[in-house]
Order: structure tokens, then sequence, then C-alpha cells
């Protein structure tokens, strides 16, 4: 089942957060890993250093006692003695060094201070140093990177299983909804076609006043149906129909739909104001050209205050259509494409119109600008990617 905008959305939120807890968690892991393997290298050389140190400190007190007149050198470790803080003899790799007694490690040096107390020299220290050649290093990199890798693989696999089973109630949800659009399209078909037929089949000028007034009122109920079960079905086939792109003269399909939806708009005692009347041409499929402009006229005529004022402009490579009314929030704007979504849940209908306006435009690469103040609301779209010479169709 395809999984609509909302559902892709919640599951990419969840994924994402789910991802960076779990990175987080096993940075730590990581962290304690690493803090646990430079330990048990220090202690390594504890035990290495203090075995040596039994050997070799004998040869130190000696030296102290006069025995050797040289200061020893130990095969294994560099080494030196201080006295009062002081060094006394030897070499270290080091400029400063704490003295008190215990393994320490500066940058990559590891040296061990050995307190002399128990042989009569209380302020007297002896100093083991050696490089850390880092080999532990290299073995927590490998060991970090192949089970930290393992790890998150079975997390990320246990955080996309999780988010199925969390976001099932809204697929669930969709499905219906959209199991319900389709019922609904299904067994709209006949009626709409039935209302429509005898509607237009009744002339107007035969009735009396009273009767005509309610005539226009089932004519603007039978083409508002009309125009919803029209996205319906666009909404279930349009991937299914053929594309047959023609050449589209903006003006005329303008002039033909604000006709079709002329009854709407004399009930409303709208006005449509046409302005810059450029000879818009596109390469364009009709029905789905007629689909993006239906919607936002019928939006238009939806939303506008009763009695003002329609504004339609024709550049050479857009179209605008303003109409005075509420206005629509910021917030509100950058969802309003979406599906379901309506900017005004009292005037009905499924939030499914500007929707399919967006889904065509993306199709042929018609850009979309959106502006609402309290002037009212005005939608653009820019044909740039899809205009055509006039004077190369064969429009007549």
């Amino acid at each position: 089942m395809a999984i609509n905008f909302a559902h892709r959305r919640t599951l990419r939120a969840f994924i994402t957060l789910y991802s960076i807890m779990s990175i987080f968690i096993l940075a730590l892991l990581g962290v304690l890993y690493y803090r646990y393997k430079s330990e048990i290298s220090l202690a390594n050389h504890r035990l290495a250093m203090q075995l040596q140190a039994e050997v070799y400190i004998p040869r130190v007190v000696r030296w102290i006692q006069g025995d050797d007149l040289l200061f020893p050198k130990d095969p294994a470790y560099k080494s030196a003695f201080f006295m009062d803080s002081e060094v006394v003899a030897g070499e270290l790799d080091l400029h400063f060094v704490d003295l008190r007694p215990d393994i320490h490690k500066e940058k990559n040096i590891v040296y061990l201070v050995i307190n002399m107390g128990s042989y009569g020299l209380k302020n007297g220290v002896v100093i083991l140093q050696t490089i850390d050649d880092k080999l532990w290093l290299k073995e927590y990199l490998k060991t970090a990177s192949l089970l930290g890798g393992v790890l998150f693989l079975l997390l990320f696999s246990l955080g996309v299983w999780l988010s199925r089973l969390f976001l099932r109630p809204m697929r669930d949800v969709v499905k219906m909804l959209d199991d319900f659009i389709k019922d609904t399209t299904h067994e709209l078909n006949t009626p709409v076609t039935t209302i429509l037929t005898n509607v237009e089949l009744i002339n107007r000028d035969d009735l009396d006043q009273k009767s005509a007034k309610k005539l226009d009122r089932i004519r603007v109920a039978s083409r508002a149906i009309e125009t919803l079960y029209d996205d319906l079905t666009y909404l279930l086939l349009g991937k299914k129909i053929v594309r047959k792109d023609e050449v589209l003269h903006i003006e005329e399909m303008i002039l033909e739909r604000c006709e079709y939806f002329g009854i709407h708009i004399q009930m409303k005692r709208l006005k449509i104001r046409l302005d810059n009347r450029a000879n818009l041409v596109v390469l364009m499929d009709k029905k789905r050209a007629q689909r993006v402009i239906d919607n936002l006229l019928n939006n238009a005529i939806k939303y506008a205050d009763r009695g003002s004022i329609i504004t339609i402009k024709i550049d050479k490579s857009s179209l605008s259509i303003h109409n005075t009314g509420a206005t629509i929030q910021p917030e509100q704007l950058k969802q309003i494409f979406r599906r379901y979504v309506r900017a005004d849940e009292s005037k009905g209908g499924f939030g499914i119109g500007l929707h399919i306006v967006n889904t065509i435009a993306q199709h042929y690469g018609i850009k979309i600008d959106v502006a609402s103040d309290s002037d009212g609301t005005e939608f653009v779209l820019h044909f740039e990617s899809i205009t055509t010479n006039p004077q190369e169709s064969n429009f007549t």
C-alpha cells in the first residue's frame, strides 16, 4: 500500500530520532569502552614496570650507597632519580612530571613513579618511562568499528520494525480513507451523471423566478459535485491516464472555466477582473491543465468574500489568481498542498484539490508561489518550462 506524505514524514522523523539516539548510545558505549581499554593498557604497563622495578631498584640503591660510580640504566625503560623534587640523575623525555607515586600518562608517554621511602630515602623517587605504542588503540578501533556497526544495524532494524508497529494505526486510517474515497467515487458516478444531464435539459426561461433560483442552486451544487468527482477520479486514476500534451491557450481555458462556474460566481455576487491578457501558450495535457485551473478558480470562488472581486492576471509565462477573503496563516501555507489538508475546515471538501494542483505542477516543472495577507490570497503559476511560441502552434 502506498504510504501518504504524513505517514512518510512521521516515519522519517521517527527513524531520524531513533538513529540519533542509537548513535548517541553507541558513542557513549564507545567512550566507556575506550576508557576501559586505556585503563587496561595502563594496568599492563604498571605490572610490567613494577616487575622490572624489582630488578632495577636494587641497582639504584647500590648507586646511592656509592657501590657503583655511574647511575644505572635500565635496559627496558628510561629512568631517573629525583630527590626533593629535583632530578639528580638519569634522563626523561618529559620536562615536567607528576612525582606522586603511581602510574601516569602524558600524551603518548607512560611513566611509573616509585617512592624510595622503604629504602631510607623519604624524599626520593625513581621514575621508569616508556612510550605507549598505541597497539591497544588499534585493537580498540577495530573492535569498536566492527561491534559498533553490527549493533547499529541491529538497533536500526529494530527501529524500523518498531516504527512500522507504532505507525500501523496511521496506515490503517489512511487505507480506510483511501478506500472510502474509492467507494465514494464509484457511488457518485451514476447519480452525478444523472443530475447533470437532467439539470442541463431544464430550460430556465420556462420557470418562474422562484423556481429559477432553485434551479440555479441545483446547478451550483451539481457543478461542485462534478468538480469533486473529477478530482477524485484524477486522484485515483491520474497515474494511469496517458498524458497527451497539446498546445493550450490559457486565456481561452480561463474564460471557458469562468463560464462553467458562472452560476456560482453570480450567486456569491462576485466579479471576475481579467488583467494583462497576454497570449500565454503552453504545451500541456488538457485534462491536467483543466484540473489545475478548476481547483484554483474554485478555491478562489469558495474562499472569496461575498460581493468581492477575483483578479486574474495572465502574463507571457505566468498565471495569477487573487481573491479577497480570510488570510491563510504562514504555518498553514506550508501545508496546503498536502493531501487531505484544508486551510479552512468549515468550507468542507476532502482537501485534495491543491494536492492535485501541486502534483501536476511538479510533473510539468511549474513553479507555484502563494501569498496571503490582509489584502487577500494569490496563487501564481510560472509556466516558463512549458511555454511555447504561439506563432509556431496550430491553434486557430
